[in-house]
Formats: structure tokens, C-alpha cells, sequence
């Protein structure tokens, strides 16, 4: 469901805005009528949630691929059928595969529900619902663990860089600068986070990880992910890394090696191509 989502791991958990909340979420809405998006919008800013971009359909992916939202919700509108078809959409992209989807019906409906589930929505709510209703929906989707918001952050920060290296794929000097930009934005983060290319080569690694591992740069960048981070009991870190291209994010248990021998129990959260070609992992220890 989430950007953290899992492969062989296990997949995480998921009137007001709470007291506990530290970042109000980020919030595309999708409807083909502008009146619709317009009261939407104006609902959900009544209740504090500020960071809100609305779209019609065919925009979706795109808006999604630039703002990195936390949430979406689409409003189906009795055009049940075309929105299951963003809702597609929107699952087909990496970048959101795992973004929790609410998806709004104008009434009641057994066989929209179904529709839009199978598309992919997490939730389904009713139009004629309490406001309160569609803001806790909203809330409780975008409260996720500390590093899968540090890798939304990420993704977020590196948008513009992001396009740019899909306009220069081929060029090599271009990836080697996109490498470095990418290596620079882990560091201001407090998670662990290391950078990997498909094949698991490290190719970057912030200064949480090199503190908590006591392991320098230059000894993490070009091992592999699996030589740096050990996977949970029972767990095949290396198995799972090959095919995070595919699925979109991994996470679940592990531990970080450390210099002296010794490891640091962890859990890690890995989102996939936060630039193309190069993948994320976050890494929070449990000690």
C-alpha cells in the first residue's frame, strides 16, 4: 500500500488533525469536474491540511510524479469506470505504486466499491459522509514510520533532478553528477540511508550510516547493499534487492554491520528509483 510496501518482508502497518501530527500530509485530488476539485479542496483546507493540488484524471500520474504526495484521493463522481482506470494508472507508476488512494463515490455502491478496490483504492468513502469521515481517512494513510517519510522527503527534494537525468539517461557524465547530487540530499537526513544501484551496488551512504556502522564512505560505496546491511532471520536480502525494480519498495527486519564485527538490530524501508536506475534504502536502528 504504502511507498513501503514488501516483497519477501513484511509490509508495515498501516473532526480534526491529531495533536500528535508533526507534518500535515501532501494532497492531490483528482476529479474531471473543476467544481468538484474546487470543493474538495476548500473541505480539506478547513481542516488544516494546507499542501493541496488538484487535477483532472489524464494530469494524475504527472502532478503525482512532481509533488510526491502523501495521499491522493480520487473522486469518482458516478464515472466509476474512469476512475478504477486512474486508480490503474497511478498503481502502474513506481513513484506511486505504494500511495495510499482514497477513493470517493458519490453514494453508496457495492459494486463501485469493488471496482475501485480491485483497481488498487485503499479506501472507499461516501460523498454523503461526515467531513471528519474523509480528514481521518486522510490522516491515518499518511502517519507512516519515520524513514518511509525521510524517503517521500527524498523523492520530493530530488524532482527536478529526477526529470532531468530521464532527459540525459544516456549521458555518462550527466549520472555521475546525478550520483553525487544524490549522495549530497541523504545527508540531511538522521535515518541510515544508503543509495544502490539494481545489482545492489552501493553508490552513496549518508553520515548516520558511517557513525552507525563505523564504517567510512569510501568502505561502503562499492560493496554491495547485503555486505553492508544483514537481513532478518529467515529473510534473503539479496533474493529480494533483484527484483525491488519491479515490485517498488521493500522492507522489513535487518541489522548493520558494524567495523568491530558486532551488528545493530534495524528495520529497513527501501523505495525504488528514486532516481531512475538508483533505488533508496532507510534504514532506522531498533536500539
Amino acid at each position: 500500500m504504502l511507498e513501503c510496501s514488501h516483497n519477501d518482508f513484511t509490509p508495515p502497518a498501516t473532526g480534526c488533525l491529531p495533536s500528535h501530527a508533526v507534518v500535515t500530509p501532501t494532497l492531490l485530488i483528482v476529479a474531471e469536474r473543476d467544481e468538484l476539485r474546487s470543493a474538495l479542496a476548500q473541505t480539506v483546507r478547513l481542516y488544516g491540511v494546507r499542501n493541496v493540488q488538484t487535477v483532472a484524471g489524464a494530469q494524475a500520474c504527472a502532478a503525482a510524479a512532481r509533488m510526491i504526495p502523501d495521499v491522493i484521493i480520487v473522486a469518482s463522481d458516478q464515472q466509476t469506470e474512469k476512475s478504477a482506470g486512474v486508480i490503474r494508472d497511478l498503481r502502474t507508476d513506481l513513484v506511486t505504486r505504494h500511495t495510499p488512494i482514497v477513493a470517493r463515490v458519490a453514494e453508496p455502491s457495492q459494486t463501485a466499491t469493488d471496482a475501485l478496490r480491485v483497481a488498487g483504492a485503499d479506501r472507499v468513502v461516501v460523498a454523503t459522509s461526515e467531513a471528519s469521515t474523509l480528514i481521518n481517512t486522510i490522516i491515518r494513510l499518511s502517519d507512516v514510520p519515520a524513514p518511509c517519510r525521510s524517503l517521500r522527503e527524498l523523492r520530493r527534494s530530488l524532482t527536478v533532478i529526477r526529470q532531468r537525468t530521464i532527459d540525459q539517461r544516456t549521458d555518462m557524465s550527466a549520472a555521475r553528477v546525478r550520483t553525487a547530487q544524490l549522495a549530497s540530499a541523504l545527508q540531511q537526513f538522521k535515518v541510515c540511508m544508503l543509495a544502490a544501484e539494481s545489482t545492489g551496488l552501493c553508490v552513496a551512504a549518508n553520515a548516520t550510516t558511517t557513525a552507525v556502522t563505523g564504517l567510512s564512505r569510501e568502505e561502503i560505496v562499492g560493496k554491495r547493499l547485503w555486505d553492508v546491511v544483514l537481513p532478518g532471520t529467515g529473510r534473503d536480502l539479496r533474493t529480494n534487492w533483484s527484483t525491488v525494480l519491479v515490485v517498488g519498495a521493500l522492507n522489513g527486519p535487518c541489522a548493520l554491520r558494524r567495523r568491530d564485527g558486532g551488528s545493530v538490530a534495524a528495520e529497513m524501508y527501501a523505495a525504488a528509483c528514486i532516481l531512475p536506475d538508483l533505488h533508496v534504502a532507510a534504514i532506522q536502528t531498533t536500539s
